[in-house]
């Protein structure tokens, strides 16, 4: 079955620009479809658009857990949005015992 670009756009919209879901649904390899699309820049512009939506979709919903207080959404937004306020995570490491060095020299 040859693709179409409005078929290929339309099942790109309805995956969220997700390739293999696309191919799923249109009953294609997802190779395929990839390389079609990689053809097509309208439809590449398709799949970014439709990428960017799914990503709106989840700043909605961090927004709404923000907006109930919900702790890992806080900590979420304070972690990646905070950090020139100072909140950041780090992690601390502590060797214990010995630590052998092997100093190689080449002279030239």
């Amino acid at each position: 079955m040859p693709l179409r670009k409005k078929e290929v756009a339309k099942a790109l919209r309805e995956t969220h620009g997700v390739i293999t879901r696309a191919a799923r649904k249109l009953g294609v390899a997802r190779e395929t479809l990839s390389r079609y699309v990689s053809k097509h820049p309208d439809l590449q512009r398709v799949r970014d658009e439709a990428k960017e939506a799914l990503v709106d979709l989840a700043e909605e919903g961090l927004v709404e857990a923000l907006e109930k207080r919900r702790p890992w959404a806080v900590q979420f937004t304070l972690a990646r949005l905070g950090k020139d306020r100072g909140y950041t995570e780090r992690t601390e490491q502590e060797q214990v015992g010995e630590i052998r060095v092997k100093v190689i020299r080449e002279d030239a």
